[in-house]
């Protein structure tokens, strides 16, 4: 079913409300706030990890009957990837595996926002937006949310730790032959340092400086 309009709600009913940043709660609605103070949609917590009693704005909310099929997976927050390093600008050989996406086995375009994940002999690239819909597929689920090494099919961690000696860093890929992305980030704000300019130096000859030993002056030619 689609979301409930906020017309429609009904008093002393219960319903899913799910904000823009994903975040879900399921609370009671109580009633509307005087129209000088808004019209704000008035609810109570459910359940009390849901916080306490709200004044919501339709436009910033959509509601569910509790228990539609339709309602949107909650967003899960991902600490392994939430704590990321940022690297900046990663480049890399576009015909290498260093390029390959475990989770779509296809080269990833340059530009593309991406994970590294490194330890002990091994280096792989994720795409942000598949990694992090893999574990919420996972844990939607409820299945493991492990990381695997692609290569041995060994975890090397999950969604709240690497396992010791791996690391995880965030940037953006660049392929190795892309000379116009590279120069892009040779220079862009937050990128590589940026050349400090040549300084301005004449390459014509200077000019001797006249010789004192010349011919008189003219007012003096003819003085004896």
């Amino acid at each position: 079913m689609p979301p409930i309009p906020s017309d429609n709600l009904i008093l002393r009913t219960n319903y899913v409300l799910v904000f823009g940043n994903g975040i879900q709660k399921t609370m009671e609605f109580i009633g509307i706030t005087e129209p000088d103070e808004g019209d704000l949609l008035i609810f109570l917590p459910v359940f009390p990890e849901h916080g306490a009693a709200t004044f919501q704005h339709p436009a910033y909310v959509t509601f569910y009957n509790v228990g539609d099929q339709d309602i949107p997976p909650t967003r899960v927050d991902i600490p392994i990837l939430d704590n990321a390093i940022d690297i900046g600008i990663i480049n890399v050989d576009p015909e290498s595996n260093n390029a390959i996406n475990r989770i779509q086995t296809g080269v990833l375009p340059s530009g593309t926002d991406v994970y590294v994940i490194s330890g002990p002999g091994f280096r792989h690239i994720y795409n942000q937006a598949d990694i992090r819909g893999f574990f919420q597929a996972r844990i939607a689920g409820n299945q493991a949310a492990i990381l695997i090494n692609p290569s041995n099919n060994v975890a090397i961690g999950n969604r709240h730790a690497l396992n010791p000696g791996f690391r995880i860093e965030r940037g953006r890929l660049y392929h190795t032959d892309d000379y116009g992305n590279a120069m892009a980030g040779m220079f862009a704000v937050g990128g590589r340092r940026k050349r400090g300019k040549r300084s301005k130096r004449s390459t014509k000859a200077t000019k001797p400086k006249r010789s004192t030993k010349g011919k008189p002056s003219r007012k003096n030619r003819h003085r004896k």
